[in-house]
């Protein structure tokens, strides 16, 4: 008999649980011996049969399969499967069987989480909405996945803070990131908080983990007073565009004729305006009502 070697081609050590595995397998054996058309079976661990497939015409290094297309197993952990080549006695002249041995690790699911669209600030005691997404490592839908936001510290109230669940569409320039915008309440003082959201992914098909993600966010009193800020130039009189205001915890940047126009609470607040261009401006305001603020930066020449 010919002595028959055998390999896995194609690196597979892990894969996310019922995806399809992908690989070929390869046989070889000194002339004049010829394998094409000869089986190749996949064994799993128990010597069970997974799947069979013949070898194709000759190439370099030896014969090879199509590539095996088979759905990895749905519980995480490792495997180890047999690449098989039977003993072909009938064979002239005869080949003797070959085994490769091969493992992979199967591994659940990951579903990646992200916030954004978070209030800044957000008014006390007040409704607001916090955008959160989730993807999967393999593109399964998470289309009604529940979600929960709670505070990692217990908070006064304990338990969840707002529970929903993920929208049925995929957000706008994403593969496959299912999303939705979920309301909660702000805490009802001022502060700055850390709270989570998760996803509870015991409903899905397949084993899948997702960690909770933290978002942050300050609350402060609720706006009242309408304030407009035009900004332009102390020399030329010119708009001053893209300028950063800060009204207390309030942000805004000015348009191109320099204007930017900002809702905040009432009370003493510092007001600033930054431009890369201009010497930084700031004071301290008594905020009791409406408020038109014109203001001149002064030119500061690049060194």
């Amino acid at each position: 008999m010919h002595d028959i070697t055998i390999a896995v081609l194609g690196n597979i050590p892990e894969i996310d649980a019922g995806m399809d595995l992908s690989f070929k397998v390869r046989v070889s054996c000194p002339p004049p011996g010829t394998l094409e058309g000869s089986p190749v079976r996949i064994l799993d661990g128990e010597g069970g049969l997974i799947a069979e497939a013949v070898l194709l015409g000759p190439g370099d290094g030896g014969n090879e399969t199509e590539p095996f297309r088979i759905k990895a197993p749905v519980s995480p952990g490792v495997y180890t499967w047999t690449a098989l080549f039977p003993a072909q006695e009938a064979a002239d002249p005869p080949q003797d069987e070959a085994r490769a041995a091969f493992s992979f690790r199967v591994k659940p699911h990951h579903i990646s989480l992200s916030a954004w669209g978070i209030p800044s600030p957000a008014s006390r005691g007040e409704k607001c909405t916090v955008k959160i997404g989730a993807a999967c490592s393999s593109g399964c839908s998470l289309a009604g996945l529940p979600l929960i936001i709670e505070d990692p510290q217990g908070g006064p109230l304990g338990g969840p803070l707002a529970a929903g669940k993920l929208g049925e569409t995929i957000l706008d320039n994403t593969t496959n990131t299912y999303w939705t915008a979920q309301e909660f309440t702000a805490p009802a003082a001022d502060g700055v908080y850390s709270w989570t959201a998760r996803c509870p992914v015991e409903g899905l098909e397949l084993p899948h983990e997702a960690e909770a993600i933290t978002f942050h966010f300050r609350t402060a009193p609720a706006p009242e007073h309408q304030v407009s800020i035009e900004v332009s130039g102390e020399n030329d009189h010119l708009p001053v565009r893209d300028a950063i205001i800060m009204v207390g915890l309030h942000q805004a940047s000015t348009d191109k004729q320099g204007r930017a126009e900002l809702t905040v609470p009432g009370g003493k607040q510092d007001v600033s305006i930054i431009h890369p261009d201009y010497i930084p401006y700031l004071e301290n305001r008594d905020i009791t009502g409406d408020l038109r603020l014109p203001v001149r930066l002064v030119y500061l020449p690049l060194s």
